[in-house]
C-alpha cells in the first residue's frame, strides 16, 4: 500500500463555477446580486484573509459564463467559505477539484519507483 504524507504541504484546488445566461450576473434582474459579486472582486483579499485561503488567480470566460480560481488551502471548508461569499454558489454550479503542484507529482513519481 502506497502512503502520501501530505502534512505541511501546499494544498491546491481548482474552483471551476458556471452560470447559466439566465443567473448572468450582467441581467438587469441581477443588478444587487452583481453589486455583490463586484464588492466581492473589489475585496478579494479580505474576502480570501476571512476564510483562511490564498487565490493564486482568478479568471473569467464571459462568452461561457465561467468563472476560473486558482486556491491555495488547508482543506476543502476554507474553499467553501470562500467560495460562499455573497452570489457566487447561489448562481453557479461548482466543480471544486483539488490538484497537487509539479514537483509533488515528481515527488510521488520518484518515491513508486523507489517502491
Amino acid at each position: 500500500m502506497l502512503l502520501v504524507d501530505h502534512i505541511g504541504k501546499k494544498m491546491f484546488f481548482i474552483a471551476q463555477l458556471t452560470h447559466t445566461p439566465e443567473l448572468c450576473f450582467g441581467r438587469p434582474e441581477h443588478r444587487e446580486d452583481y453589486n455583490k459579486l463586484l464588492d466581492f472582486m473589489e475585496n478579494m483579499e479580505k474576502y480570501e484573509k476571512e476564510a483562511g485561503v490564498k487565490g493564486h488567480g482568478f479568471y473569467l470566460n464571459s462568452n461561457e459564463h465561467t468563472f476560473y480560481f486558482i486556491l491555495e488551502a488547508d482543506n476543502f471548508a476554507k474553499v467553501s467559505k470562500f467560495l460562499g461569499v455573497g452570489p457566487i454558489l447561489t448562481h453557479h454550479t461548482a466543480k471544486i477539484t483539488p490538484v497537487v503542484s509539479y514537483e509533488e507529482t515528481l515527488d510521488f513519481a520518484r518515491n513508486v519507483i523507489k517502491q
